[in-house]
C-alpha cells in the first residue's frame, strides 16, 4: 500500500474522513428521497380515501345543507392529505371527518310510524321500554 493511503498517515486519515463523509451524505440524500417518496404515496392513499368519503350520500347532503361560505370551525372539515402527521393520526381525523358527516344521514319522516324512538328512551339492549 501507498503510504498516503494507509490510516496511519495523516493525509490518508484526510482522505477517508472525506470518503466517509461523503458515503454519509449521499446515504443522508438516498434516504430522503425515498421518505419523500413515502409521503407522495401516503398522500395519494390519503386523497382516495377522501374521495370514498366525498362520494357518500351524506357528505353530498352536507354539501347542499351547508355552503361553504355558511361554514363555521363546528362543522366537519375535509382532512388535508398532505398533512405530515402518522398514519394512525390522519387515520383518527378521517374517521372523526367521516362520523361527523353521518350527522347529515338522511332523516326519516316525522311522525311516520316507522320512525325509531328518541335515543334517550332507547334502552341498554337497544330498544324502548315498555
Amino acid at each position: 500500500l501507498e503510504p498516503s493511503l494507509t490510516p496511519r498517515h495523516p493525509a490518508g486519515r484526510k482522505q477517508m474522513m472525506r470518503f466517509v463523509e461523503r458515503l454519509l451524505e449521499e446515504e443522508e440524500e438516498e434516504s430522503e428521497q425515498s421518505g419523500e417518496q413515502i409521503w407522495v404515496r401516503r398522500e395519494a392513499t390519503r386523497s382516495r380515501q377522501i374521495a370514498i368519503g366525498k362520494n357518500r350520500p351524506e357528505y353530498k347532503r352536507y354539501l347542499a345543507e351547508v355552503p361553504v361560505e355558511a361554514r363555521a370551525p363546528s362543522h366537519p372539515s375535509t382532512p388535508d392529505p398532505r398533512a405530515r402527521v402518522s398514519k394512525r393520526q390522519f387515520d383518527r381525523t378521517l374517521s372523526e371527518w367521516r362520523r361527523r358527516l353521518h350527522e347529515y344521514d338522511a332523516q326519516p319522516c316525522v311522525g311516520s310510524a316507522a320512525s325509531p324512538p328518541e335515543p334517550s328512551v332507547v334502552g341498554f339492549f337497544g330498544f324502548a321500554p315498555p
